[in-house]
């Protein structure tokens, strides 16, 4: 072989390999566009799906409820169950079954608050806290005029952390609405729902004569009926405990 020709041969040696190596990059180069458009219709496949998701949590109404009380007027209040879902939940199973209906409103504080819901037997069920001391951090509902929140028992002063947390899951039936903000309860009980209309009847109720011992009104006022419009959502059972014994607990 010829000087000649070895310098034709190995010419077109290199512009083959040019090209193989030419036609590799571009391959690779039409394969990470490919891969880059799957990712950006992926990606929007996705924040389409956030969006309707987000969408339908913005349309979705929160349950309202309507509290009739005899002598005083009506009280319409809406649940959070964005904050506090077991415990919307447990309100709104109360509520269905009628378990308000003929109850009072046992305690009324001036400035404070005004409770009802309870019955004189021992509770049969408890529900788990949803606020923050009891380390369930989604509900940020502040204790502020016209807010409803669960009432519950605090055995906090017997020392015993164990103890102290049934205190936190002891809520069931008993609530209560604020007559003024007391943001001190914050975090330390589950706030659910806000007073929408009638707050003025509320305010009546905080205006009552009561035991000086018990803060019992000596009149109390009685729910005549109370009912929930869920529009259509099922909120589902409620998680619920066995009720912790206190006075086992004591007299051990």
């Amino acid at each position: 072989m010829n000087k000649k020709t070895y310098i034709i041969i190995s010419i077109i040696v290199i512009i083959a390999i040019a090209l193989v190596i030419g036609l590799i990059i571009y391959n690779n180069a039409k394969s990470n566009d490919n891969l880059k458009e799957d990712i950006k219709i992926n990606q929007e496949e996705n924040n389409e799906n956030e969006e309707d998701e987000s969408m339908q949590a913005e349309t979705q109404k929160n349950p309202i409820v309507t509290m009739k009380i005899k002598n005083y007027g009506t009280v319409k209040m809406e649940l959070y169950p964005k904050y506090a879902p077991n415990t919307v939940a447990n309100f709104v199973k109360l509520v269905k079954e009628g378990f308000y209906n003929g109850l009072t409103f046992h305690r009324v504080v001036a400035n404070f608050v005004v409770q009802g819901g309870g019955r004189d037997e021992t509770e049969s069920f408890t529900i788990p806290g949803e606020f923050s001391i009891n380390n369930y951090k989604r509900n940020t509902l502040r204790h502020e005029k016209g807010v409803l929140s669960m009432a519950r028992a605090d055995y906090s002063m017997f020392g015993d952390a164990e103890v102290a947390k049934k205190g936190y899951d002891s809520a069931s039936t008993q609530f209560f609405i604020m007559l003024e903000d007391h943001r001190s309860l914050d975090g330390y009980y589950a706030a659910f729902g806000k007073v929408i209309e009638g707050m003025e009847t509320v305010e009546k109720m905080g205006e009552l004569e009561t035991d000086s011992l018990t803060d019992k009104p000596l009149n109390p006022p009685v729910i005549e009926s109370m009912t929930v419009e869920t529009f259509g959502v099922d909120y589902g059972e409620p998680t619920r405990y066995e009720p912790f014994d206190i006075n086992a607990y004591v007299n051990r």
